[in-house]
């Protein structure tokens, strides 16, 4: 009887012993989650007010254009808050050297027929530039296409559907 005694005081008393051994206070650092949260919201806020929603906008991109348009983001304009800054990324898909490139822009509403836009021309004799930030109002709508590219052999490509 005895043994059988001692074997259940053995059994107890290792599980008394893994009991003491595993358990250890959890200590929960608030002021590290605090700070840990406030950059958090703060890196938030900061992206919330640098970048916007995209305008309703329209890019032409043909198969025959040298040049293709990709929207990027758009952010504040840090001039003018009522207005956005567009930012565009340009790839060569032509395969020879751009020396420069114009793209022509839209912004207006879409019912009104005087649309304001213009050209927004960038021109580089050492490096492609790949992108180009356009300025428009925060609530009309955008249209972009490629309009000319001059090459760095002297040749010019224009778009044939916007001569004006």
């Amino acid at each position: 009887m005895n043994r059988y005694v001692v074997r259940a005081l053995v059994a107890v008393l290792t599980f008394c012993i893994g009991l003491a051994v595993g358990y250890r206070p959890r200590t929960y650092n608030y002021n590290y989650a605090y700070r840990h949260k406030c950059r958090e919201m703060a890196a938030f806020k900061q992206a919330r007010t640098e970048l916007m929603p995209s305008p309703m906008m329209s890019i032409e991109n043909l198969s025959s254009d040298p040049l293709t348009i990709r929207y990027s983001f758009t952010k504040v304009n840090p001039g003018n808050s009522a207005k956005k800054l567009v930012e565009f990324a340009i790839e060569n898909e032509s395969g020879r050297e751009v020396s420069g490139y114009a793209i022509g822009y839209s912004s207006g509403f879409p019912s009104d027929r005087n649309n304001s836009g213009g050209v927004k021309s960038v021109y580089n004799s050492e490096n492609f530039v790949p992108f180009v930030s356009i300025n428009c109002d925060a609530d009309k709508q955008l249209t972009v296409w490629v309009s000319s590219v001059d090459f760095k052999d002297g040749s010019r490509w224009t778009n044939s559907l916007h001569d004006y």
